[in-house]
């Protein structure tokens, strides 16, 4: 239960700190005239929330040596979800 724990809290961090990151390009890129790059931060929010979610569980995986897993292979899940 504490493993699952630990999973889920490592996984949550991981996807706030690229929410974090998205948002402040994207409030960054609000404030320029260009409107094309705030779009396509727009679109890429998706993939890169599921980057963050996917190095949270590696990092998991890193600290607690449990698993060697590929970042693609995990990288499919958080996408899909």
């Amino acid at each position: 239960m504490v493993i699952l724990l630990k999973r889920f809290v490592t996984t949550l961090i991981g996807g706030g700190l690229a929410y974090f990151v998205w948002m402040v390009l994207l409030l960054l890129m609000v404030g320029l005239r260009g409107k094309g790059l705030d779009l396509v931060l727009w679109f890429l929010a998706p993939s890169i929330l599921a980057a963050g979610f996917t190095v949270g569980l590696l990092l998991f995986y890193q600290l607690n040596k449990t698993s060697n897993q590929k970042f693609w292979r995990i990288y499919l899940w958080p996408l899909a979800g």
